[in-house]
């Protein structure tokens, strides 16, 4: 990758494309990019058993992967950049908080439209943190009643998933409870 094409032409392509949606090029800009990038080429099955080649590019740049689809027919090709991991990460953050809020809104909703609805909820996770603490305290009779190696750390592995499980009911409960 030369330096004009990862300093000047990317960056410039890049403030119009943005993330994750492909742009369309032009056939000099595709061309640009064809000389710059690396080549990939896969068969592609097509009807009654013919192949047909297809070539696509690749790049790195910034942190970001650049992918190239390149149509032989007219010479022009669409870009795609991905997001960063920082970027990705920031993204899954924000549509974390996203859902958890329409979560509670739903919750309020229930509250305030149909509070019986939130009883059965608080019932039906109450079930649940009983059903996984008597699992528990099932996993630790068997664990006091063995001496085989092997079969206490399938036990203690067990335990720990159920712990987990354990933890994710509760915090449920609690969302219903508040």
């Amino acid at each position: 990758m030369n330096k004009w094409f990862s300093e000047t032409f990317l960056p410039s392509v890049f403030d119009r494309a943005g993330t994750d949606k492909s742009m369309w090029l032009s056939r000099k800009q595709t061309s640009i990019c064809v000389d710059n990038m690396e080549k990939h080429t896969v068969m592609q099955a097509q009807f009654q058993g013919d192949y047909t080649r297809h070539n696509y590019y690749t790049a790195e740049w910034n942190g970001r992967k650049i992918d190239l689809q390149y149509s032989k027919l007219n010479g022009c090709g669409t870009i795609t950049f991905s997001m960063t991991k920082e970027e990705a990460e920031e993204s899954r953050k924000a549509y974390q908080a996203e859902r958890e809020a329409e979560k509670i809104e739903r919750r309020e909703n229930l509250k305030a439209n149909k509070p019986e609805r939130i009883a059965m909820h608080v019932e039906k996770e109450s079930a649940k943190v009983d059903h996984i603490k008597e699992e528990i305290a099932d996993l630790y009779k068997e664990l006091s009643n063995t001496d085989d190696k092997e079969l206490i750390e399938d036990i203690n592995d067990d335990i720990s998933f159920a712990e987990q499980r354990l933890n994710e009911a509760q915090k449920e409960l609690n969302f219903w409870v508040a």
